[in-house]
């Protein structure tokens, strides 16, 4: 082999290194029917996190509710401490008409799920991804940057929904 087909394969070798240690967010939007959009797209959490680096500051916080954060902000905290030392345990379940809604944790998950006649709903987020979001409010102010770097922590199906027209999920990788 000579020394350029081995540069080559070394340059190829190292970009799928860097693909592989990257975590992306998979959006897929599909709409049913004969004319239906289809939507699969990748999108590198790393690579959001880098183009943050060229928001401004004051773009980068979304500005909350302060009274609401603050006051529920040290429930969140010993709600997930408490959680942590438990396995599985269903937290709500709500029955009402036609739409159920379950929220449960599971192992190092929390799982919600909605369900109506038409439609359905799931979400299943790591609990240290959930421990970054509230870690991520700061002083009535969400940080962006800390939030999309908690989403690192969740992996596989995260948000799916189905209704009759539309199926979209949230996939990380």
């Amino acid at each position: 082999m000579s020394r350029l087909q081995q540069a080559l394969l070394a340059a190829v070798a190292v970009v799928l290194l860097l693909l592989a240690s990257l975590h992306f967010v998979v959006v897929r939007v599909h709409e049913r029917g004969p004319d239906g959009m289809k939507i699969w797209l990748p999108l590198p959490i790393e690579l959001a996190q880098a183009a943050l680096w060229f928001v401004p500051d004051y773009e980068k916080h979304f500005d909350t509710d302060t009274v609401q954060i603050e006051r529920f902000s040290p429930l969140a905290q010993a709600l997930l401490e408490a959680l942590e030392e438990i396995d599985k345990v269903e937290l709500v379940r709500v029955n009402e008409g036609d739409q159920t809604v379950v929220v449960r944790k599971a192992g190092a998950d929390i799982e919600i799920n909605v369900r109506t006649d038409r439609k359905e709903v799931k979400v299943r987020l790591a609990m240290r991804t959930l421990q970054g979001l509230v870690d991520s409010f700061d002083e009535g102010r969400f940080d962006a940057a800390g939030a999309m770097s908690a989403l690192k922590y969740s992996s596989g199906l995260v948000v799916h929904v189905d209704e009759p027209d539309t199926e979209v999920s949230l996939t990380i990788w």
